[in-house]
């Protein structure tokens, strides 16, 4: 797929991804330490990152669809208690919502998907 197309395609979807993204925002906050809700929040938000990461694979978005895959995982494990430091975990996966908006933003203006930009969000969730 061509840069253009790439860039096309994510244009006409990243009103979605961003939704997405908010909604996972906001479960990942209300299972945040000390607030109230919690693990049935985080099973949504793995289904939300599941959905994004398809789209991102489909337009051959492969560096977010990789980041997106890590933030998935992270979100599972979470969500199953098994983290040793939830708390870090947590933090780590809203530094990466944080970090993808922008990224999606520089390939939606035409730039090239340069995925070792993403290894140290990678690196973090890991």
């Amino acid at each position: 797929m061509s840069r253009s197309s790439g860039a096309d395609g994510l244009r006409q979807v990243r009103g979605e991804i961003d939704q997405g993204l908010l909604r996972v925002r906001r479960s990942l906050d209300s299972f945040a330490p000390g607030a109230n809700g919690g693990r049935a929040d985080l099973a949504a938000a793995v289904g939300d990152l599941g959905e994004i990461r398809a789209v991102l694979t489909s337009l051959q978005l492969l560096g977010p669809a990789r980041l997106v895959s890590e933030m998935r995982r992270s979100c599972e494990a979470l969500a199953q208690g098994v983290l040793p430091d939830p708390a870090g975990g947590s933090e780590t996966l809203t530094l990466a919502l944080v970090h993808l908006p922008a990224y999606l933003a520089r390939l939606a203006e035409g730039q090239p998907d340069a995925p070792p930009a993403l290894l140290p969000a990678l690196n973090q969730l890991r």
